[in-house]
């Protein structure tokens, strides 16, 4: 044949050839990403721990989140206090169908696990079947949702939930930290319930955004449930998932700084909450709503709420940090003004004053929770009144011991002003206290001046403090 001809042959053989493997190759791509797809579900490993667990809720936390526990969990590592074992009976209660006792308001004490305890229990009654629509509400959307992001790392890392809810821990470790692959995850196991086997069995749910649904795996009690999050600025009215409304809302700090200093802004949020939750229930069963909170102020929507008078029906109770004063007022006033110069000239004198007279000063005192105190202190009495000194007395008696001061009679200029003087720290301007070793710089950039505050921070990043502010005057863009 001519040489062309053998060339022109040539290319087809090579062509085809190509094609062949190119073939044979996304077919081994496509198995492969079939196999990918595919997971094993244990067998769950001890089924007698699990239910006789489900049964005491209290139990239940301590085991699959208390001490011990795999990942980096906050573990319960202490007896549980008397308002947050409240916490969760609360919650327990509102979860008993034959129960008609109504919503439940809890002012808990500033840093009392309030949300922790909100979720896991939230977590406990969905794995368990008992709940399969549930809301968590924060006072905006990002912190319910930083909440919710909270509680799906908690499921990831937790072998004790692997060993016993396989079927819900085992596909979110599957994904990987890819939640897009949630929706086409296959499984194969054995159905707990009627001992049958399945395989390649599609197990959908989501893992990302700010719903939260468990995998549809067959015999799962939890099958397509749902947990929600939303922001009380945001649309909650009519909220269903497939159908299903929500038999279970927990409102999780409900106030912002506006509505706890202004009362217009209150009565807005108050009527969000009696209007827009109070009508996610169905014609036949209404939603029950738990409001865990910290009360700011005589006018927030928390001091509302919690106040069995203004809401009869929520049941309002309100927990203090400090149940009973120390007797010796005259000698935690001079820690409080040592505790204050300690700041600012870096001595621990406070300290060394109550290490000497610990057992007089404690005379007389009780606190809710005697583990509320960080390394360097003492005790939780110490701990408590070193607040003081940081954050001032009208503060703490609002966030810690629930019982702010009165402020109705304020008109708008005297709230303003009281707003601003909550965040002095008593110490000269520009003074970094210490301990606090990150500063940040709030810019307010208006047409005709810029308006700025610097602000120290601790490591945690908690009690910030404002520790100079000023303006600079600015030439808009036209005169």
């Amino acid at each position: 044949f001519p040489v062309a001809v053998v060339a022109k042959r040539a290319s087809v053989i090579k062509r085809g050839t190509s094609t062949n493997d190119a073939s044979t190759e996304a077919q081994r791509k496509r198995d492969k990403r079939a196999d990918d797809r595919v997971i094993d579900i244990p067998r769950v490993q001890n089924w007698k721990r699990r239910t006789d667990l489900e049964q005491d809720d209290v139990a239940w936390l301590r085991w699959y989140f208390g001490e011990g526990c795999s990942g980096n969990i906050e573990a319960f590592t202490y007896e549980f206090t008397k308002q947050q074992l409240f916490m969760i009976e609360s919650i327990g209660r509102a979860m008993d169908p034959a129960s008609d006792y109504g919503d439940q308001s809890i002012a808990a004490s500033r840093g009392e696990g309030k949300s922790m305890i909100a979720r896991r229990c939230l977590l406990k009654y969905m794995l368990q079947g008992s709940l399969d629509v549930a809301m968590l509400i924060g006072s905006t959307a990002t912190d319910a949702g930083n909440s919710l992001e909270t509680l799906r790392a908690e499921i990831d890392q937790n072998d004790r939930l692997f060993a016993d809810y396989p079927e819900v821990v085992a596909p979110v470790r599957s994904i990987a930290g890819s939640p897009q692959r949630a929706s086409s995850l296959l499984v194969n196991g054995t159905d707990e319930h009627t001992n049958e086997p399945y395989e390649k069995v599609l197990a959908r749910f989501k893992w990302s955004g700010d719903v939260l649904t468990f995998p549809t795996v067959p015999g799962s009690r939890s099958y397509d449930a749902c947990l929600s999050t939303a922001g009380l600025e945001g649309a909650i009215r009519g909220y269903n998932y497939r159908g299903r409304r929500p038999k279970l809302v927990i409102i999780d700090d409900p106030d912002t700084e506006d509505t706890s200093e202004s009362e217009s802004a209150a009565i807005k949020l108050e009527k969000r909450i009696d209007g827009a939750l109070g009508g996610l229930g169905t014609q036949t069963q209404r939603v029950r709503r738990i409001m865990l909170t910290s009360i700011q102020s005589k006018t927030s929507v928390s001091a509302k709420f919690t106040d069995p008078k203004l809401k009869p029906s929520w049941h309002g109770v309100r927990f203090r940090f400090l149940i009973a004063k120390p007797t010796n007022a005259e000698l935690w006033e001079r820690y409080i003004q040592i505790y204050q110069d300690d700041f600012r000239l870096g001595t621990r004198h406070a300290a060394d004053l109550y290490a000497e007279n610990r057992a007089a000063m404690d005379l007389g005192a009780e606190v809710s929770n005697p583990n509320r105190k960080e390394p360097h202190e003492l005790s939780a009495l110490q701990h408590y009144f070193n607040l003081i000194a940081i954050l001032g007395p009208e503060r703490v008696a609002a966030e810690y011991d629930n019982d702010p001061t009165d402020s109705l009679s304020m008109d708008s200029d005297q709230m303003q002003w009281q707003s601003i003087c909550k965040r002095l720290n008593g110490h000269p301007r520009g003074f970094v206290p210490r301990g606090y070793t990150i500063v940040t710089i709030g810019v307010d950039v208006g047409k005709w001046k810029i308006d700025w505050t610097a602000r120290a921070w601790r490591p945690d990043g908690r009690f910030p403090i404002t520790i100079d502010y000023g303006e600079v005057e600015t030439q808009g863009a036209k005169r």
